[in-house]
């Protein structure tokens, strides 16, 4: 009976796998984000329940993969277990040994996904208003108070922005810094920078 649960997982696991392989399912079916920032406001118990999952990793890592690393788990510890210890002291009450075998597996399966947490990570979210204090580069024949474009460099690849004086003017090539950012618009204001980057 201890074996039993396991068991079970892994044969949900094989099936769903095989119906992947023939293609009558998708492989991130039951795939989702935990996204706790986004349920902010959620009752402490919700917020609480966000935590735990992001801490076992779970929407970290797709789903289906930690689900398939768990069910391998559980299934090898309770087999593990009940050949060399539970059935030589079987305890009656099964349930226990069940509960055992499930908390064992499940913080197992945290320390083997942690490395594919890494592995799956999203990159950051940016928002436009995160380039306020940054240095670029006029790529348009002038920037003025009405019109202009500039070039900023980010890790990735440089950004070409929608940029306006806040006073004065900038040629092609000169260096200005973004102060300010208008949503409605989307449009960068910038001030020369007093010393290129």
């Amino acid at each position: 009976m201890p074996v039993l649960p396991s068991t079970l997982l892994m044969a949900l696991i094989v099936a769903y796998g095989a119906l992947v392989v023939v293609g009558a399912l998708d492989f991130d079916l039951l795939d989702f984000d935990v996204d706790i920032d986004a349920e902010a406001d959620v009752s402490a118990v919700f917020s609480a329940g966000f935590v735990a999952l992001k801490f076992l990793n779970i929407g970290e890592v797709p789903l289906m993969v930690w689900l398939c690393i768990y069910g391998l788990v559980w299934w090898g510890i309770s087999q593990a277990l009940w050949l060399f210890w539970d059935q030589t002291s079987l305890d009656p009450n099964t349930t226990l040994l069940v509960v055992r075998n499930v908390a064992v597996s499940v913080m197992l399966t945290k320390f083997f996904t942690d490395p594919l947490a890494k592995v799956f990570a999203k990159p950051a979210r940016s928002h436009p208003t995160d380039l306020v204090g940054r240095q670029c580069e006029i790529t348009t024949y002038q920037a003025t108070e009405e019109f202009g474009q500039a070039k900023c460099q980010t890790e990735a690849s440089p950004l070409l922005l929608d940029v306006k004086m806040s006073e004065g003017e900038l040629s092609k090539g000169e260096h200005a810094v973004i102060v300010d950012y208008d949503p409605q618009s989307k449009i960068y204001y910038v001030v020369a920078a007093s010393d290129p980057p």
